[in-house]
């Protein structure tokens, strides 16, 4: 076999073992899965809650999740919440706190900041759920 040949063989044999695993991967990102950080999923629901009767009604805005490090350094991901009031983010595994603000929520004209009530842990090829409420005057 000549040397331009071997060349197109193994270059060939090396798309053909790249394009299997992505297809086995399920189209994953193939960066994501060596990453040296293990990730895990969050799914959420943003919403605001209030009335009577104490309902949950999904609301848009922004989303902040932080995790500070044993050594103290912080990493914060935001992520925009549409009208449904679900999102969903792929984040380092530990333990996030989450936040949220609204456009449609403030408290004395300024837009307050919501919270969710536990912190959210995230493991590794996990899905991890969360939910940030923003409560009505009287209600909380």
């Amino acid at each position: 076999m000549s040397t331009r040949a071997r060349r197109n063989f193994v270059s060939s044999l090396a798309l053909f073992m790249v394009t299997s695993a992505f297809v086995l991967t399920g189209g994953a990102q193939i960066a994501d899965a060596s990453s040296p950080l293990a990730k895990g999923t969050i799914v959420g629901h943003f919403d605001m809650g209030g009335g009577v009767s104490g309902f949950l009604r999904p609301i848009s805005g922004d989303i902040t999740l932080t995790k500070t490090s044993t050594s103290g350094t912080k990493e914060t991901v935001s992520v925009k919440v549409g009208k449904t009031g679900t999102f969903l983010v792929r984040v380092a595994s530990g333990t996030w706190v989450a936040t949220g603000r609204s456009p449609e929520f403030h408290i004395n004209s300024v837009q307050a900041i919501c919270r969710a009530k536990a912190a959210i842990v995230v493991t590794s090829n996990q899905t991890s759920n969360a939910s940030v409420v923003c409560f009505d005057k009287g209600t909380d």
